[in-house]
């Protein structure tokens, strides 16, 4: 049974629902900007009393989508925020499933799970940490050929 301490912090909780242009992977037969990526879902924000940890827990889609095709994943990977105390970010830990993208037919083309520790915010830090596939962010052999020719026209 758990029981709420009446000092435990109530999360905030709102939804999100953004498309824009992909940045982190690039597709030699798309044009800049014609490949876009989508996150949708809910995000429940935990600080702790003092801020100095925020724990980002979410339910999530992700979506890539180019000349009317899509690639959905569901993630629920949650962020570990550590703040200094002028309020700067100085680590993420991101434990869990980001993105698993798998084409029909062919398979998974896009894994990113296990554990990232960036020095730093996600995305934008150094990774510190590295563990498990995380394909898609420069750091794994992923299988980005099948996953650009999946939105060529």
């Amino acid at each position: 049974m758990l029981v709420a301490s009446a000092t435990a912090a109530r999360p905030l909780t709102f939804e999100i629902d953004e498309t824009f242009p992909e940045e982190a992977l690039s597709c030699p037969g798309l044009e800049e900007g014609e490949l876009l990526f989508s996150l949708k879902g809910s995000v429940n924000i935990i600080a702790t009393p003092k801020q100095e940890l925020v724990t980002v827990a979410s339910r999530f889609v992700v979506t890539w989508s180019a000349n009317g095709k899509s690639l959905s994943s569901t993630g629920s990977a949650p962020l570990m925020i550590t703040f200094d105390g002028q309020g700067n970010v100085v680590q993420t830990k991101v434990p869990g499933l980001l993105a698993a993208a798998t084409i029909p037919g062919y398979g998974v083309v896009l894994l990113s799970t296990g554990l990232l520790i960036l020095d730093g915010p996600f995305p934008g830090g150094i990774f510190t940490v590295v563990r498990g596939p995380h394909e898609g962010l420069g750091l794994a052999g992923d299988d980005l050929e099948a996953f650009c020719a999946y939105f060529e026209d």
